[in-house]
């Protein structure tokens, strides 16, 4: 049996490589943070505590890598028209490995223990905020396809995986300080961390009110 993948849009192509350039960063490094779990190696910073409990991070890495792949195909209207039961399936693994990673973030955050250069008082609220919100808006984008808003259900959808993403923008942003030499610690730190959701809130609104969608979508 042929199966005929759908034709993108310049603008969904390139909506597609953005998504696998943001979360290529995040993805290898979480990658390697779990061989290096299993080998016992040390190239990567360590964590007493994530040393001592590596489940918790394991689950966020595996999920949050998941996430950000299967959010790509999720996300594009091209792909749920022309396989509408392969994105009902998807969409519900994408649903459990979003509430995972929101879960288990808001875990590490909590119980794991951080220097104070590395987390300081307001990141900690940003990390629980962030992780509450991505939890929120996937089960909100839930109901909303339960009752059939399939617009309102890709918007949620979308807010979810800009908020999972954060990682990737803060990726993106910590390279470009480094190339300038810059190592932030500290509240400057934090405030460099949490702006990076901003950003990433702000774009996931730019492309819900611009990015195009079946007509069908909006009624």
């Amino acid at each position: 049996m042929k199966v005929t993948l759908p034709r993108l849009s310049r603008n969904e192509m390139t909506f597609v490589l953005i998504l696998l350039i943001w979360g290529l960063i995040p993805s290898l490094v979480g990658t390697a943070r779990i061989v290096e779990m299993n080998a016992g190696s040390g190239s990567l910073p360590t964590n007493p505590r994530a040393e001592e409990t590596p489940l918790p991070i394991a689950i966020h890495i595996v999920s949050s890598i998941a996430f950000s792949l299967i959010g790509i195909f999720q996300l594009i209207p091209a792909f749920g028209k022309r396989f509408p039961r392969a994105h009902k399936n998807l969409g519900r693994v994408f649903i459990g490995f979003s509430i995972l990673s929101g879960l288990t973030g808001l875990w590490m955050t909590h119980f794991y223990s951080f220097p104070s250069g590395l987390q300081g008082d307001l990141l900690y609220t940003a990390r629980i905020l962030v992780g509450f919100g991505m939890i929120y808006c996937t089960i909100i984008g839930l109901l909303k396809v339960m009752k059939k808003r399939l617009f309102s259900h890709l918007s949620w959808m979308i807010r979810a995986y800009a908020l999972g993403l954060g990682a990737g923008t803060q990726a993106i942003i910590g390279i470009s300080l480094a190339v300038f030499g810059l190592d932030l610690e500290g509240f400057p730190r934090d405030i460099f961390m949490t702006y990076s959701w901003v950003i990433n809130i702000l774009l996931a609104e730019i492309v819900i009110n611009r990015y195009p969608v079946p007509r069908s979508w909006k009624t």
